[in-house]
């Protein structure tokens, strides 16, 4: 699974206000564990109305679960920020 396709399957989903999703896998190279895989390392940034009322482990199961049923090839780690767009846009206001 590459970035982009994590890009797609997530935002098919949960319909984002914001997604980044970054491979990360170059800091690894070498690590055993993601060797014997074959998955990346990715960071992800995901901002959805879907989180409201969510609790933290709800919205990473959400998105864990979402990337299971479209697993193509192996996924060794990810780091999730899910957060609400009030969430989100309450840290990052608009700049005019």
């Amino acid at each position: 699974m590459n970035a982009e396709t994590i890009r797609d399957v997530l935002s098919k989903k949960f319909l984002p206000h914001f997604i980044e999703v970054v491979d990360e896998s170059a800091q690894h190279q070498g690590h055993a564990e993601a060797m014997k895989s074959g998955g990346g390392h990715y960071r992800l940034i995901l901002v959805s109305d879907y989180f409201e009322g969510k609790s933290l482990l709800e919205r990473h199961r959400a998105v864990y679960d979402t990337l299971e049923t479209d697993k193509s090839d192996s996924l060794h780690a990810l780091a999730i920020r899910a957060c609400t767009v009030k969430e989100w846009s309450d840290k990052h206001p608009p700049t005019n």
